[in-house]
């Protein structure tokens, strides 16, 4: 059975002077907007994981480093990622999905603009870590209609005695 269910939202005409509308929406086409996002922010991030071992000749010639430097500057990415899985679980359960995944994409973007900017290795490793750490929060986001079925607290009633 197809969803009648329509949200709306405002639309601004004529730029930033003219009429607010609302404009209604269907459930399915939400439903893929709401998939869409999160989607495309988890194409970046793979294109991020990639990305040092691309650019590393240039890494090392315009901040005159070495190839381990390099390596530990990809790897920071993972330290972030696996650093901040408690802490991933912890924001989505007390602030919830879209807000946290929301933060995540903002944190990305900056981290991915600081990486463009940045003037020293610290800062470069600093902004490397800030793309990591938002890879962390997307991945719980989809574990997490799993793990609410594991914590439900009727699934626990049926283990006490």
């Amino acid at each position: 059975m197809v969803s009648t269910k329509r949200y709306a939202f405002l639309r601004r005409a004529g730029g930033l002077g003219g009429a607010v509308t609302l404009v209604a929406v269907s459930e399915a086409r939400r439903g893929w907007v709401m998939w869409a996002l999160p989607a495309l922010l988890f194409l970046i991030a793979f294109f991020h994981r990639s990305a040092p071992g691309i650019i590393a000749k240039d890494l090392m010639h315009d901040f005159d480093t070495t190839a381990a430097v390099v390596g530990l500057l990809s790897a920071t990415y993972f330290y972030a990622y696996a650093g901040l899985m408690i802490p991933a679980g912890l924001c989505i359960d007390a602030f919830g999905v879209r807000r946290v995944v929301s933060v995540g994409g903002l944190v990305m973007g900056f981290g991915t603009v600081a990486m463009g900017l940045a003037a020293t290795p610290r800062a470069l490793f600093a902004a490397r870590f800030a793309v990591g750490a938002r890879r962390r929060y997307d991945l719980h986001r989809r574990a997490q209609g799993r793990r609410d079925v594991v914590s439900h607290p009727d699934a626990l009633a049926c283990s006490r005695p």
